[in-house]
């Protein structure tokens, strides 16, 4: 596969995992709206704010998990791309 398209793909992934609101999903899940309290910034500084320091924990930990995630599925999708 053409390399443009190889990392064109890696964009749109990275992009798609990214989007994924895990603060605002997290905080829906305790009954919180993490954009009306705090610094109504989505994030997990603000999580742990508004609902204590697990749910910031594992926010952080989520949106860690969907770099790698998005890294490793690149990576295993083209095993022939630099690094």
């Amino acid at each position: 596969m053409n390399q443009f398209y190889a990392y064109a793909l890696a964009v749109l992934v990275g992009y798609t995992l990214g989007a994924l609101p895990t603060a605002w999903l997290i905080g829906r899940f305790y009954g919180v709206d993490v954009l009306a309290g705090g610094s109504g910034n989505m994030g997990a500084t603000n999580v742990g704010r508004l609902i204590g320091r697990r749910a910031a924990v594992l926010v952080a930990t989520i949106d860690l998990g969907k770099g790698a995630l998005a890294a490793w599925l690149v990576r295993l999708i083209f095993p022939a791309l630099p690094e």
